[in-house]
């Protein structure tokens, strides 16, 4: 998986002051990834108004740059969730301390209490985004069950399912999400995301 999380690995004061303050670590760590989307959406949309629309080689040529920029954006959701998700879970790991106040676990300038304004403003960045990206696995759990009878064809024979389900350009995009899997084992990745998580 791709760790996102570089202002984790080196002191995030040496790179901006403002960037010591958890809330904007999480902030950045979680908003690469979706200005890397927007990228993606962008470069579909240029590629789609070139491609042309009105014979069949142009609709074949749209329908394949859509399942490619698709299969990215699957597979970079994929990719950062689980340690973009515990960069934002750390946002809320506070413990208690000496002084009988709780603090973040991560920054223990921040008093963990609706008090604080550090504290407030991390919440404010940070339940906002978990929702965010705890909502992908419940997209891609719709996805696939929006194709669950393409992804497991009924054949009783395994080969025969993954040869069928292999060839169908409708499921395409999502081929990285059930592709190692047996063919009744469709979703697997999905839960398997959320056991990461």
């Amino acid at each position: 998986f791709m760790q996102l999380d570089f202002l984790g690995m080196i002191s995030a004061s040496c790179v901006d002051e403002r960037l010591a303050v958890y809330s904007n670590h999480v902030l950045v760590t979680s908003l690469i990834p979706v200005a890397i989307a927007a990228l993606i959406v962008l470069i579909w949309l240029g590629r789609l108004a070139c491609a042309g629309r009105g014979t069949p080689e142009k609709d074949a040529a749209r329908g394949e740059v859509t399942t490619q920029h698709a299969s990215a954006l699957l597979l970079l959701s994929y990719l950062v969730l689980p340690s973009t998700s515990m960069t934002q879970f750390r946002g809320l790991n506070c413990f208690p301390f000496e002084s009988e106040h709780d603090y973040l676990r991560v920054d223990t300038s921040v008093w963990c209490d609706e008090e604080s304004d550090e504290y407030s403003t991390l919440l404010k960045t940070d339940i906002p985004l978990i929702i965010l990206y705890q909502s992908i696995p419940f997209i891609w759990a719709a996805l696939l069950i929006s194709q669950r009878h393409r992804l497991n064809p009924g054949y009783k024979n395994e080969q025969a399912g993954r040869r069928k389900r292999d060839r169908d350009p409708r499921i395409a995009p999502l081929r990285f999400l059930f592709e190692d899997n047996r063919v009744d084992r469709w979703s697997y990745d999905v839960f398997d995301m959320w056991r990461r998580i």
